[in-house]
């Protein structure tokens, strides 16, 4: 009896250490998928023989910080992807906007932790768009021997731009150059403002794979694995998916967009209007609905008028007609104010839609610590607040207590209301990626 309770004793002990060691195992394969999941390991080798890369970076000012910081995203990418180092494959930079400058020729460095370090702080210029001084800086420097360029392996330079070139001709012979030096070159449009042409015209054949757009920087972080592998594998060729559009997703959310619009007397009639004009071209990308995005819309000046309320801006014509018969104001900058009356007015009851609002000023506030206060009020309410700036004489620290964090992502600044006008489009892709973003986001989370 005592060795038969023995031995049942110990088949259960051995029953308890088999299952320990599969529980085990099970959680070490578990967390080995998840590990692998969260670094995106590609399914197959890439870059097997030695390679030279050069990314080449748009840093117009037509670029968004954050979105400029996507593009260095993108190239870390492709860094923590890839054997760095002397007999495997060199990383360059170049940044270029009104001049195109080396911000990492490709011997600098071997480290991958070091040169990731680098590219995050490789910084923006916020000027024109001079592709060919890019293109022209591979073959006079990038791509010499004098500047790490190693012969007889794969020379590789990615283009990445948002708009059309300052000098369409000389893009196309600096290109050709490129190419006729035996430098393969991938032309990444991104976004709606891109020259199909100019640069289908820029990349090597085949143009199938050479020449690739996404519709916004977004977009680009999304299919840099698709990216990653049509450079790196000469024989695949796997269609990126050029579909996501911000627009689009702007018409598949549900969510309160309030704008409220300066109507102070530093801002004309003529220019009043084009700030009205370009709030039509926004919501014209919106799809609009009660069940969908609703629309509301004030003008503040030292007094406050409100056009459009929410709950009846639910039809786009009858927005459009309302926006298009709002009355110049006049007077001082009461921003405080026309706050004050979002919070007790338009956002003061709950809701389980998201609420976003949208203001706009060409100036300083008459009170800055009541404005600051009432904004912080909203915030705190869950509302997510795009503060746009407009002319020289705005408050760049006011625009940033104002707006939603990281300010950086919700302050947009134009020179005037005529470049305001120019990149509407601009304007409406970046407010509609941060509202899609944080909509979707939220209901992950619900």
């Amino acid at each position: 009896m005592h060795v038969y309770a023995n031995k049942s004793q110990q088949d259960l002990s051995n029953k308890r250490r088999n299952m320990y060691r599969v529980f085990v195992l099970t959680l070490i394969l578990m967390i080995s998928m998840q590990a692998q999941c969260l670094i995106d390991i590609p399914d197959f080798k890439c870059f097997e023989e030695k390679a030279d890369i050069v990314f080449v970076l748009d840093g117009s000012g037509s670029i968004w910080p954050p979105d400029f910081r996507k593009q260095l995203e993108f190239v870390n990418y492709f860094i923590d992807h890839i054997d760095i180092g002397e007999n495997e494959v060199r990383i360059g930079v170049v940044n270029f906007s009104k001049n195109a400058e080396p911000s990492i020729y490709l011997s600098e460095f071997n480290d991958k932790l070091k040169l990731k370090e680098r590219v995050l702080d490789v910084s923006q210029e916020h000027e024109n768009t001079r592709t060919a001084s890019a293109l022209n800086l591979l073959t006079s420097t990038m791509f010499t021997t004098e500047m790490g360029a190693r012969k007889n392996v794969r020379h590789i330079a990615f283009i990445l731009t948002d708009g059309s070139s300052q000098e369409p001709k000389k893009t196309q012979l600096a290109a050709k150059k490129c190419r006729d030096a035996n430098i393969e070159l991938f032309a990444i449009g991104i976004g709606n403002e891109t020259n199909k042409e100019e640069l289908k015209g820029i990349a090597s054949q085949p143009k199938t794979s050479h020449y690739i757009h996404v519709s916004n920087f977004s977009a680009l972080i999304n299919e840099k694995g698709n990216i990653f592998k049509i450079s790196c594998t000469k024989n695949y060729r796997s269609q990126v998916n050029t579909e996501v559009n911000t627009e689009e997703g702007c018409k598949n959310i549900s969510a309160d967009v309030f704008f409220l619009l300066d109507s102070s007397t530093s801002i004309i009639q003529d220019d009043f209007t084009k700030q009205l004009n370009a709030v039509e071209d926004i919501i014209d990308t919106y799809s609009i609905g009660s069940d969908k995005m609703r629309i509301g819309l004030s003008l503040y000046s030292n007094t406050y008028k409100q056009v459009i309320d929410l709950k009846n801006g639910v039809e786009k014509s009858t927005i459009i007609n309302k926006i298009r018969g709002a009355q110049y104001l006049g007077g001082g900058t009461n921003t405080g104010n026309a706050l004050y009356k979002v919070i007790t007015e338009i956002y003061h009851e709950k809701s389980s839609r998201n609420r976003f609002l949208i203001i706009f000023t060409d100036g300083q506030s008459l009170d800055r610590s009541f404005t600051i206060t009432e904004a912080k009020k909203l915030k705190e309410n869950g509302v997510v607040i795009f503060a746009v700036g407009v002319g020289p004489f705005v408050d760049q620290d006011e625009l940033n207590a104002i707006s939603s964090n990281p300010s950086e992502e919700f302050v947009l600044q134009f020179v005037n209301m005529d470049q305001l006008s120019e990149k509407v489009k601009f304007l409406s892709n970046k407010t509609c990626t941060k509202i899609t973003e944080n909509t979707q986001r939220d209901q992950e989370c619900q």
